[in-house]
């Protein structure tokens, strides 16, 4: 049968672990797509993709659900499946919050060797001595002041931006190594650019089919080859004093600070994500508030899927993503402002001098409109971020009073 054919090449079987009551599905892509399934809606694809008959899922899935269904509501259901599913893989990448694009650098055929290679790394004999490294490191980073750098010579920054971005790449590798070592497949590693920050990426969106844990192992496991790569330049510093291997440690103690955020999304998110079980986390603040203001009207409302405790959690990372958030906007916001306000009068300027004077092409001018250009880009699409979203929420609440 065509409807079929949709279904070749799909992975339906797959439980996500999460902290929700209700079993949660994941699908996988032909695409390395990943796609959250209902119990009803995986039970339809499992049974579709095993050669059952519409009629045959309904009467099932009546008798679960106590209510009852005809072969037409499960095709129907169906049909909108499929399609969804079509339309995610014609997009497999979506549009990222905050991504600006991403290219791809390594394939997943070079990465997979590498990461399998690297994998050891986790076993516990070699992964308790890199951590011992580490905490030496540190120790004698600390009482020798290696990380206070008073003024960088000459020569040496360009080189230390070199050692960083090799501990970028394995940081990448980190990721990728720990998806292998738990049976995920990574795919490529790649660059981007997130809100203001340049930036590797790894895809381990298989490590969706692992355990929690295993999870948080595999996001935390690029900032673990981070500062492994560190430990080796505080030691090679400590024995020729070349102060590239300095800065290059200050940058990458810089780096894991920030990939550390739990609201960006860096690993700090995911590890937060995976760790209490929540399923695309950025969207919960928002959740969370109209859950309540609906309450506090009087309205009826959907249960949270969570126990209470992490209800508890997610309130708490509501006020942390406002406050880092309103932290952020406030001190880059008169920035894009300004970019925003005076970016009319670049574009003329540049125009005057391309087409009504002999200058020639003015490239510190050109120079100064890309960087705007960027600015003025992030200042819209902040515009649409998930504060936006919360403070209108709350406006609501504030302008709709409860029903008596």
């Amino acid at each position: 049968m065509e409807e079929i054919k949709h279904l070749e090449g799909l992975q339906i079987a797959q439980s996500l672990d999460t902290s929700e009551a209700n079993p949660v599905y994941l699908v996988g892509g032909r695409n390395q797509v990943q796609m959250r399934l209902s119990p009803v809606a995986h039970r339809i694809l499992q049974g579709r993709q095993g050669g059952e008959s519409f009629e045959e899922l309904a009467h099932t899935i009546s008798a679960q659900l106590g209510k009852v269904y005809t072969s037409a509501d499960i095709e129907a259901v169906y049909q909108r499946l499929v399609e969804k599913i079509d339309q995610i893989e014609r997009h497999p990448q979506g549009r990222r919050s905050g991504f600006w694009f991403r290219l791809p650098l390594l394939p997943q055929k070079v990465v997979h060797p590498l990461a399998h290679l690297l994998s050891i790394a986790y076993g516990r004999p070699l992964a308790y001595s890199l951590l011992l490294g580490m905490g030496i490191a540190l120790a004698m980073a600390i009482d020798q002041n290696v990380l206070v750098i008073h003024q960088p010579m000459p020569g040496q920054v360009g080189w230390a931006i070199l050692f960083f971005m090799i501990s970028l790449l394995m940081h990448e590798l980190g990721h990728a190594s720990a998806c292998v070592r738990y049976g995920g497949r990574p795919s490529e590693i790649g660059f981007t650019v997130y809100l203001l920050w340049p930036a590797f990426y790894s895809d381990v969106s298989d490590a969706w089919r692992l355990k929690r844990w295993q999870r948080v192992v595999v996001d935390l496991g690029g900032v673990f080859f981070q500062l492994a790569v560190a430990a080796v330049y505080v030691f090679l510093y400590q024995q020729t004093g070349w102060q590239a291997y300095q800065i290059a440690l200050a940058l990458i103690i810089g780096s894991c600070l920030m990939t550390l955020n739990p609201v960006f999304k860096f690993d700090g998110y995911w590890v937060f994500a995976d760790a209490f079980g929540i399923t695309n986390l950025s969207q919960q603040p928002s959740r969370i508030i109209a859950y309540y203001l609906q309450r506090w009207r009087g309205r009826p409302v959907q249960p949270l899927p969570w126990p209470t405790s992490i209800v508890v959690v997610l309130i708490g990372y509501v006020f942390l993503s406002m406050v880092i958030w309103g932290s952020f906007l406030w001190q880059i916001g008169p920035i894009l402002v300004q970019q925003v306000l005076g970016y009319p009068g670049l574009i003329s300027s540049l125009f005057q001098q391309l087409f009504w004077t002999s200058q020639g092409l003015p490239l510190p001018q050109l120079g100064t409109l890309i960087t705007s250009t960027f600015l003025v880009m992030v200042a819209i699409m902040l515009s649409w971020w998930p504060l936006t979203r919360v403070i209108l929420l709350l406006w609501r609440g504030l302008i709709w009073l409860p029903k008596e």
